[in-house]
C-alpha cells in the first residue's frame, strides 16, 4: 500500500467504527478497535513516527523489528483469544515493546522509563522525549534525478525514511502534522518524476512546500510559547479573535465554545504527549463539524467538513474568511454610543471585553490578531478612565476615532517597509534589518541577529507581494513577526543578551512588536577593539559564492555597527563602498594576497576615523 494511502489512514480514528466493533466483538478492546481503525499500514506509520521521535539513537533499521513486534502484538488482539493488555491504552502497548528490548533500551537510555508503570512510565517517555537535542543533520538533500530515482525504486522505503528523518528532527510535532507534511512532500515527488525536467519542477515547488513546513511548524511552536508563557486566557484570546474573523456568520457563543474546546486541547499537544493530543483533535473537528446549525451559516467551514477526516482539521486552519453578514453595521456602534457601557463592563468585565473582541474581528478581516488584541486593551483602558468620570458617554464616545488612528499608523508602518523593500530590493533590505536590530541589541551574536534579519525579510518579502495591501499586508506580516518574537524570545535568554530585550519579552503578548520598535541604540555598550581581524577581508573573497559574499558583508556591517551603535547609514555606505571596491581591485590582480594585505589596513584606519567622528 502506498504511503500516500497509509497517510489518510493514520488520522482516520472513527469512534463510530469503534462503537460498531463493540457490537460486533464479544470481547472487543481497546488495541483492537485502534489497529482496525488505522488498518495494517497506517498502524505501522503511527509506530514509525512514535519510536523515531522517542529514540533518537537507532537507526531506521533497528526500528523496523520494533514495528512488526507492535504490529503483531495489536494483530494478536484482534484474535480470538486477546490477552487482558489488549484492554490497556495503546500508548502501554508502545512503551512496552520498547522496554523489551535491552538494546534499545540501553541505548536511548531509557531504563528509569522503563521501571516504571502506567502513566508515571508515560510521564516519563515524555520528559525524555522533551530533553532530545534537534538533530539538524538529517537535512536530507539530494540532486532531482537521484531523488527521482530513489523514490520510484522503492516508494515505500523512500516515504518511510522521510517520515523517520523528519520525525527525528521535529521530536514534539502532532503526528498528524508529520505524516501531512509527508503526504504533501510525496504528492510533489509523484508529480515532479513524472515530470520531463524533474529538477526544474522540484526546483519550483520546493519553495512553497518549504514555507508550507515552517509556517505550520513556527505557528504550532508560537501556540505552546504562548499557553506556557501567557495562559490560557490570552491564548483563547487570540483564537477568539481568529475564528471571529474567519466565521463572522457565526454567533458569539458559538465561537467562544469553539475556541475554549482548542484552548482546551493545547495542555495535551504541548505536553509531548502527541497520540492524545491526535485524539482531542479529531474529537474537536467531529463536534465542530456536527453542528448542521452552524454549518448552514459559515461558507468556509461546511465546505471543510465536507472534505475527507485526515484533512478537515487542517482545511479548517486554513480556511479564508468568510463573507460578513449583509445586515453588519460597519461600527462597534453598541460599544461606543450606548449610555449603559460601564454598568455591562463593570458587570461581566471578561464577558463584556470578549464580546468587544467578538464583535470588532468579524468586521474588520483586514486586521491582525495583535491589533485587535492591543484595540481590546486599549477599549478596555479607555473604559476603565471613562466610567470613573461624571460623563462616561462623553468620554468614551470619542474611542472609535482613537482606535482608528492607532490602526492607520500601524498599517502605514507596514507599508513603509513594503515599499523600502520593493525600493531597496530583498538583500538590501536584510542588510538594514541587521544594522537596526545590531544597533538596539550589540551584545548579541552574529549568527543569532542574522537569523533574526533574515526572517524578518523573509516576512515582508512574502506579505507585500499581495495585490491587496490594505486587507491582507497586516494579518500577514504581523502575525509572522511575532512569531519571529517568539522564536527569538524562547530560543535564547533575553536577559543575557539586552535588558531592553528582555523587558519587551516579558511584555504582553501583542505589545512585544510595537515595544521592540521603540527600542532606541544601545550606547552604553562597550565594543571591542577594532583590528584589522575585525574586518573578513581577504583573498578568500575572490572565490565566495554569491550567498557566502552576502554573508560576509553582513558580517562587516554587523562589527561597524557594534563599534559604534549610533553609526549613519551614510557612514555605512561609505565603508561598505570602500569594501567592495578593494574586493573587486585585489580580485582582478596576480598576487590578491598582496593586495588585500596593502588595502586592508588602509579599510581599517578609514573606518576607524569615520567612526569617530
Amino acid at each position: 500500500m502506498k504511503w500516500v494511502t497509509l497517510i489518510s489512514l493514520v488520522i482516520l480514528i472513527s469512534f463510530a467504527q469503534c462503537l460498531d466493533l463493540r457490537r460486533q466483538k464479544r470481547e472487543a478492546n481497546t488495541i483492537c478497535q485502534y489497529y482496525t481503525a488505522l488498518k495494517e499500514e497506517g498502524f505501522k506509520a503511527i509506530v514509525l513516527v512514535g519510536l523515531a521521535q522517542n529514540l533518537p539513537k537507532s537507526t531506521f533499521e533497528e526500528l523496523v523489528p520494533l514495528i512488526r513486534q507492535s504490529t503483531a502484538a495489536a494483530q494478536g488482539c484482534c484474535g480470538d483469544s486477546p490477552s487482558a493488555d489488549c484492554s490497556k491504552d495503546e500508548k502501554e502497548l508502545f512503551q512496552g515493546v520498547v522496554c523489551s528490548s535491552q538494546e534499545v533500551v540501553t541505548k536511548n537510555e531509557l531504563a528509569d522509563c522503563c521501571a516504571k508503570q502506567g502513566e508515571e512510565r508515560t510521564k516519563c517517555f515524555i520528559e525524555h522525549k522533551k530533553k532530545i537535542p534537534r538533530d539538524l543533520s538529517l537535512m536530507h538533500h539530494l540532486p532531482a534525478s537521484e531523488k527521482c530515482e530513489e523514490f520510484e525504486k522503492d516508494h515505500i522505503g523512500y516515504m518511510g525514511h522521510f517520515i523517520f528523518r523528519f520525525s527525528k528532527r521535529n521530536v514534539l510535532l502532532q503526528p498528524q502534522v508529520i505524516l501531512g507534511i509527508a503526504d504533501g512532500y510525496e504528492k510533489t515527488l509523484t508529480e515532479c518524476c513524472k515530470a520531463a525536467d524533474a529538477k526544474h519542477c522540484l526546483d519550483a515547488k520546493k519553495a512553497a512546500l518549504q514555507r508550507v513546513i515552517e509556517d505550520r511548524i513556527t505557528e504550532l511552536k508560537s501556540i505552546c510559547v504562548i499557553y506556557q508563557k501567557y495562559g490560557l486566557r490570552i491564548l483563547k484570546a487570540k483564537k477568539l479573535v481568529q475564528y471571529s474573523q474567519k466565521l463572522p456568520q457565526a454567533t458569539f457563543e458559538e465561537v467562544v465554545d469553539m475556541t475554549d474546546r482548542i484552548a482546551a486541547m493545547t495542555a495535551t499537544c504541548c505536553s509531548g504527549d502527541m497520540i492524545q493530543c491526535m485524539k482531542q483533535r479529531k474529537e474537536l473537528v467531529d463536534t465542530v463539524c456536527s453542528r448542521d446549525d452552524t454549518l448552514t451559516r459559515t461558507k468556509h467551514l461546511a465546505e471543510c467538513c465536507k472534505a475527507s477526516v485526515i484533512d478537515r482539521g487542517a482545511c479548517i486552519e486554513r480556511m479564508k474568511a468568510d463573507d460578513k453578514p449583509k445586515d453588519l453595521s460597519a461600527k462597534v456602534e453598541s460599544f461606543i454610543k450606548d449610555k449603559d457601557i460601564c454598568q455591562k463592563y463593570k458587570a461581566d468585565h471578561d464577558a463584556f471585553l470578549g464580546r468587544f473582541i467578538y464583535e470588532y474581528s468579524r468586521r474588520h478581516q483586514e486586521l491582525s490578531i495583535q491589533m485587535i488584541l492591543r484595540i481590546g486593551k486599549a477599549y478596555e483602558e479607555i473604559l476603565k478612565k471613562c466610567c470613573e468620570t461624571d460623563d462616561p458617554p462623553a468620554c468614551y464616545g470619542s474611542a472609535d476615532a482613537d482606535l482608528a488612528k492607532a490602526i492607520h499608523e500601524n498599517l502605514q508602518h507596514f507599508k513603509g517597509m513594503c515599499e523600502i523593500e520593493k525600493q531597496k530590493g530583498e538583500d538590501t533590505f536584510e542588510k538594514l534589518m541587521l544594522v537596526q536590530y545590531t544597533k538596539i541589541m550589540p551584545q548579541a551574536p552574529f549568527e543569532g541577529l542574522n537569523v533574526v534579519a533574515h526572517r524578518i525579510g523573509d516576512v515582508i518579502d512574502f506579505c507585500c507581494k499581495s495585490k491587496d495591501l490594505d486587507h491582507t499586508l497586516m494579518p500577514c506580516a504581523e502575525e509572522r513577526l511575532t512569531n519571529v518574537i517568539d522564536q527569538t524570545c524562547s530560543e535564547t535568554d533575553p536577559a543575557t543578551v539586552n535588558p531592553h530585550i528582555d523587558q519587551c519579552c516579558k511584555e504582553s503578548y501583542s505589545a512585544r512588536r510595537p515595544c521592540i520598535l521603540k527600542i532606541q541604540p544601545d550606547q552604553e555598550f562597550k565594543p571591542p577593539a577594532l583590528t584589522d581581524d575585525s574586518f573578513p577581508i581577504g583573498a578568500a573573497l575572490c572565490d565566495m559564492k554569491p550567498h557566502d559574499l552576502f554573508g560576509a558583508a553582513k558580517r562587516l556591517l554587523y562589527t561597524l555597527v557594534r563599534m559604534k551603535t549610533t553609526i549613519t547609514n551614510d557612514q555605512l555606505q561609505t565603508i561598505s563602498k570602500h569594501f567592495y571596491d578593494i574586493k573587486d581591485k585585489c580580485c582582478a590582480e596576480a598576487d590578491k594576497a598582496a593586495c588585500f594585505a596593502i588595502e586592508k589596513p588602509k579599510l581599517v584606519a578609514e573606518s576607524q576615523a569615520l567612526l569617530q567622528a
